[in-house]
């Protein structure tokens, strides 16, 4: 037998199987020849560009516009919107008030048949010691002019 001696290391290389590669085959290319073009071509080629690049502006401006267009739309349809909605609330503040006014006016002749005028008359007159005025004693005052006090001067 061998003499193994624990410190050898193994040569794994023998224990492997090795596979050598074959040589593809090289394709040649042939290098890439440049087209030559004629300048008559070469011009054609560039007007062609220039007219699809005009066709693309006017359909980029056409767009342009048509989205302007619509975004005023939009605004006016918007604003419309909420005009009604400002009328509607005008309107429920006018019914609001018009209902509260005619419940005022509901009240207030209700508290004029609880107390007639007679009877305010009568305790005037009887308990207060008050005398109804004649008609050269009673004076009016017009509410719809401005207010003035005026300085009466004695006459002898």
């Amino acid at each position: 037998m061998a003499n193994i001696n624990a410190n050898e290391a193994f040569k794994f290389e023998l224990f492997e199987t090795v596979i050598v590669p074959k040589e593809l085959p090289v394709e040649k290319k042939e290098p890439v020849k440049l087209r030559e073009y004629k300048k008559e071509d070469v011009e054609d080629k560039i007007e062609e560009t220039a007219r699809v690049i005009g066709k693309n502006n006017k359909i980029l401006k056409m767009a342009f516009i048509s989205i302007i267009t619509f975004a005023c739309l939009a605004i006016l349809i918007f604003s419309q919107a909420q005009i009604s909605v400002i009328a509607l609330q005008t309107q429920a503040a006018s019914d609001a008030l018009e209902q509260a006014n005619s419940e005022s006016i509901r009240i207030n002749t209700a508290l004029a048949q609880k107390v007639p005028m007679n009877e305010v008359e009568k305790y005037a007159v009887e308990k207060l010691g008050m005398v109804k005025g004649s008609r050269s004693q009673i004076i009016y005052v017009d509410m719809n002019r401005v207010n003035k006090t005026s300085k009466s001067t004695k006459t002898e």
